[in-house]
């Protein structure tokens, strides 16, 4: 009895991706803000508002820097 072989199912990014990567790295420039979650990655200039640093949750003081936006 064998086992049956398996293909990893770890997928390589596509070329377009890394292409992607690639062109926001080159435009990046010094005080830009790169923003990366597991779906997206985003690159800013500046900062239209800053998230207070006091003792509420993380996620209050976002929800109150973009109502007062």
């Amino acid at each position: 009895m064998t086992a049956p072989l398996r293909e990893s199912t770890v997928l390589a990014p596509a070329p377009a991706a890394l292409g992607a990567a690639t062109a926001l790295l080159d435009a990046y420039r010094p005080g830009d803000r790169f923003l990366a979650t597991p779906h997206r990655t985003l690159l800013g200039e500046g900062s239209a508002a800053e998230v207070p640093h006091d003792a509420r949750p993380l996620t209050e003081r976002v929800r109150g820097a973009l109502a007062a936006a």
